[in-house]
């Protein structure tokens, strides 16, 4: 019924003698709300919003919620999401309407009905939201109360490199007692499922780590770019990608011929590394630094400064180290920093070793321990290491002389 209607309704309702005066009054002022636009016809129910498929409700009435949101407001703790995988944030609109938001949350749809509804916001960088809200125009222009969306942080996905195993192995002791580890899988039978038998009548076990992930497809086992799975770019002194990518390193070459490079980003991952080099200088492959950083993210405690062995440096330590190769700006970056556990075992291939990885990217590579910039939660005395001789983490203590391949987040 449109306004019109209500009108003359009204107007007759206010005329009828035989109604009590009051309730002709209450008419007459209704009508008078009405036509000036005085009275909302929507409303927003505050107890109903959440992100859709999020495990539990989001509200803003703490007593509303069930167990799992109520322990994050009480936290203070917002939502988190991956970018591109952020849910409609719903609720439920009294009347129909057009959606409008505020606060720096931008829609990707505006059309509201009466009922349930979802709101989609248009997201494409990483961050934090907390101070969007939604409101509903209706459709004779009178504007809801605002309702304020949950806090929520999107961040950026995360990529992982597999392990470059490509081969299985068998179980021997059921016959000879002597094992294999480089059988082909699918020769011998072996799926995820179902055990093979390799010639010698062992037994190949189902699900072996070689039946899984990037080196395990063959639409991304070209190993031009990085061995099984792995996939590198060979940057030159300005972060650009060398002409010629498939040119081995010679300690005499040159960037212009692609026989020599100032960095390796992962096309996996993201990051960007630093190779080392055999000129004596800042970067050789044969430094060693101690752990040391003097900040407060040092886990509790600094380390040990200049107990390293180093050329180009004062002090040989990670803190120099670090603050050294930014002031000279590798590869035209300056926010390179010592990478943690999970980013230096990701260039780790399981398949290699002495060293594990692919030499082809990583030239001057000592098969030795590489720190991290993860303190041992349990001593922070000591940090953790990964060895590049077989690719595996160590704990060792702070003052220790070891090696370092220094990392930065691609943009």
């Amino acid at each position: 019924m449109d306004v019109q209607s209500i009108s003359h309704w009204t107007w007759q309702w206010f005329n009828n003698r035989e109604l009590p005066f009051f309730t002709r009054l209450l008419a007459l002022a209704s009508m008078a709300m009405l036509s000036f636009g005085c009275m909302p016809d929507i409303e927003l129910k505050e107890t109903s919003v959440k992100p859709a498929d999020s495990g539990a409700a989001v509200t803003l009435t703490p007593a509303a919620v069930e167990d799992v949101a109520e322990a994050l407001a009480d936290t203070g703790q917002p939502f988190s999401f991956t970018l591109g995988d952020l849910p409609p944030f719903l609720f439920e609109s009294s009347g129909p309407g057009e959606l409008v938001s505020s606060g720096g949350c931008l829609l990707e749809n505006d059309e509201v009905v009466a009922g349930d509804n979802a709101v989609f916001f248009s997201v494409d960088q990483p961050g934090s939201y907390d101070g969007c809200s939604i409101r509903v125009r209706s459709e004779n222009g009178v504007m809801s109360e605002p309702l304020a969306v949950p806090p929520f942080v999107v961040v950026a996905p995360v990529y992982s490199n597999d392990t470059g195993v490509r081969y299985c192995g068998d179980y021997a002791y059921a016959t000879r007692g002597s094992h294999d580890n480089d059988l082909d899988c699918l020769l011998a039978g072996a799926t995820r499922d179902i055990d093979g038998v390799d010639g010698q009548g062992d037994v190949v076990a189902a699900g072996q780590d070689a039946l899984f992930g990037r080196d395990a497809d063959p639409a991304l086992n070209d190993d031009a770019d990085g061995y099984s799975g792995f996939s590198f770019t060979k940057l030159d002194g300005n972060g650009q990608p060398l002409a010629f990518q498939d040119r081995r390193w010679r300690t005499d070459g040159s960037e212009a011929d692609g026989s020599q490079w100032q960095c390796v980003i992962d096309n996996v991952t993201g990051l960007v590394w630093e190779v080392k080099r055999r000129d004596g200088g800042l970067q050789d492959y044969q430094g060693s630094y101690s752990w040391f950083e003097p900040s407060a993210s040092n886990g509790g405690y600094a380390g040990v400064a200049a107990a390293g062995s180093c050329d180009g440096l004062a002090s040989c330590d990670t803190a120099a180290y670090v603050a050294a190769v930014n002031a000279a700006g590798l590869c035209g970056f300056d926010d390179w920093r010592l990478p943690d556990s999970e980013e230096l075992l990701s260039i780790v291939n399981k398949q290699r070793v002495s060293p594990a990885l692919d030499e082809r990217f990583f030239p001057n590579t000592d098969a030795a321990y590489y720190w991290t910039n993860n303190s041992y939660s349990a001593d922070v005395s000591r940090a953790w290491l990964v060895n590049f001789y077989l690719g595996y983490e160590y704990i060792m203590a702070k003052q220790t002389a070891a090696r370092i391949r220094l990392v930065r987040a691609s943009h």
